[in-house]
This record gives C-alpha cells, sequence and structure tokens, in this order.
C-alpha cells in the first residue's frame, strides 16, 4: 500500500463527503486507503460510510483531534501516511506529488501541503517556533509522514484537543529529518465552526516541552526567526 489517508471527523457528513470525494480524485490509480476516525456522530456519518470503501474506525465518544488520529494513523497500512481534516478539500494531483516527493528525497520525513482557507488567497505552509533559540521552521497542517517515522516517534503523541500536527512535525525535525513544502500542492480548507472547534488548554505545556530544548543539535543549518 503506497498511502494511507486519515480523516478525523464528528457530525460533519457534508464536508466529509466532498473531501473522501477529493482524495478519491486527487489519486486516481495511486493504490490508496482512506481511514475514517468517526467520534461518535448522530448525522448519519455510520451509514454513509458503510456503503464506502474505507477503513472505518468508530470511537464512539469525542476524545479529542489527538486521539482520533492516532488510532486512524497506527490502523494505517501505507508506506505513506496522509492527516487531513474533514472539512478540507484536496486540490488536483496533491497526493500523488506527495508520494513523488517522498519517494525522491530520503531525508525528507514529512511533506507539508500548502493550504488556505476558504476565502484567503494566500496558500502557505505555517512557520513556528522552536527551541530556545527561538528558530523558524515550517510544520505540516496537512502533512504526509513517512509510516515508519510516525510509528517511531508516536504520532501526535498525548495531547488532547490540538497540538498534535506541531508535535508530529518537531519528533521528525529532531529525528534528524526535514518537513518540507511540498511544491505544488494545495489544500482547500473550509474551517467549519461548530462544537468540535474547542479551547485549547495546553499550549503552555506545549511550549515547555518545546521551547526549552537546544534545537542546535538537531538543526544546524536552521535560520533565527527574524526580530
Amino acid at each position: 500500500m503506497k498511502l494511507s489517508i486519515v480523516i478525523g471527523t464528528l457530525n460533519r457528513l457534508p464536508y466529509l463527503r466532498k473531501c473522501v470525494d477529493s482524495v478519491r480524485a486527487s489519486c486516481g490509480d495511486l493504490e490508496h486507503e482512506i481511514v475514517i476516525v468517526d467520534g461518535g456522530s448522530r448525522d448519519g456519518t455510520q451509514s454513509w460510510a458503510a456503503g464506502q470503501n474505507v477503513v472505518f474506525i468508530e470511537q464512539g465518544a469525542a476524545l479529542g483531534a489527538v486521539a482520533a488520529f492516532n488510532a486512524g494513523f497506527y490502523a494505517s497500512e501505507g508506506d505513506y501516511v496522509a492527516a487531513l481534516n474533514d472539512d478540507c478539500v484536496v486540490v488536483g494531483n496533491t497526493l500523488p506529488l506527495a508520494c513523488d516527493y517522498l519517494d525522491a528525497h530520503e531525508r525528507c520525513g514529512q511533506v507539508a501541503i500548502p493550504w488556505h482557507d476558504i476565502g484567503d488567497r494566500d496558500v502557505r505552509v505555517m512557520p513556528v517556533t522552536i527551541g530556545i533559540q527561538q528558530w523558524q521552521v515550517i510544520y505540516a497542517n496537512f502533512g504526509v509522514t513517512r509510516r515508519w517515522l510516525g510509528d517511531k516517534v508516536g504520532w501526535w503523541g498525548n495531547w488532547y484537543h490540538y497540538a498534535g500536527d506541531c508535535e508530529l512535525s518537531f519528533q521528525v525535525i529532531v529525528s534528524g529529518y526535514t518537513v518540507d513544502a511540498l511544491p505544488g500542492g494545495q489544500i482547500d480548507h473550509y474551517r467549519a465552526q461548530d462544537e468540535t472547534r474547542q479551547v485549547c488548554y495546553h499550549n503552555q505545556k506545549f511550549m515547555d516541552k518545546w521551547m526549552t530544548i537546544d534545537v542546535s543539535r538537531f538543526m544546524p543549518n536552521a535560520k533565527p526567526m527574524p526580530v
């Protein structure tokens, strides 16, 4: 299996259907599987999924995005694993491009797919800072990761609602691999505003973990954040 696409969802069937349709259109003949992790939807998601050729994991309750995606990651069988929100659409041949890029760049552990919110023309990857040096890196809001590497570093860790995507990108970096922006890739993000979006309560814990390490040991070529 070349690629697994993991999608977490909760009561967003109209968005989910668009997302899955875009994944299939993007993959084309690429060998792939779609893994959907559901947090107890009450909008017909389970019935719809039963008629689709997908791996469906029903958690039965909203356990948080990190738990949902981790369940999907560990159930995946692809060489590469993509993480997608249920309220996004994959544009064009982005997913095969991601696989081709990883095939061609052995020191790249993860590609970050450029994205934008619907209505925002700025398609980009997100910069973040890491370490006591506050060095700038990119992380994958929407990423495709080598499965063996994700398994090794523990995927999204043990955070609750958020920070899992940053956690994975940082773990890839400190493992000696790069996180690269994917040339030519694009995700359109609807950013649905509903009860699934909750306040992130562990920002400080995340900062305490990652802003106190000496990243020069792992990133000798990183550049400082501009002042």
